[in-house]
């Protein structure tokens, strides 16, 4: 489990808390800022517990148009748990798409 005590970007909707987590590609450190890759994932505890995610659209819907539904600031938190996850993408596409089925865009 990830915990911390420090300063995160909570926001507060109607019945639950989302939490934005920033994460970065690895290894792109002699790049400058302004160019590595940034990525953030949106968490809403009650659709982890539940183990699912609701159809994008519905996500959307539950925030008003061109808000996000994270706060833009971070604040003081207590102490909270997170399950830790790692994304890797060190398998070929094109292996992955084949196992999935699709054969005819990588045939000769």
């Amino acid at each position: 489990m990830l915990s911390s005590n420090s300063k995160q970007y909570v926001a507060v909707q109607d019945g639950f808390k989302v939490l934005k987590l920033h994460y970065s590609a690895p290894n792109l450190h002699n790049k400058p800022t302004q160019a590595r890759p940034r990525w953030q994932q949106r968490r809403r505890p009650h659709e982890v517990r539940h183990g699912h995610l609701p159809p994008r659209r519905a996500r959307r819907a539950a925030w008003p148009r061109g808000e996000d539904g994270v706060a833009s600031e971070s604040v003081w938190v207590g102490e909270f748990m997170v399950p830790k996850f790692k994304v890797s993408f060190a398998d070929s596409v094109v292996g992955i798409l084949g196992q999935l089925g699709l054969r005819l865009p990588f045939s000769p």
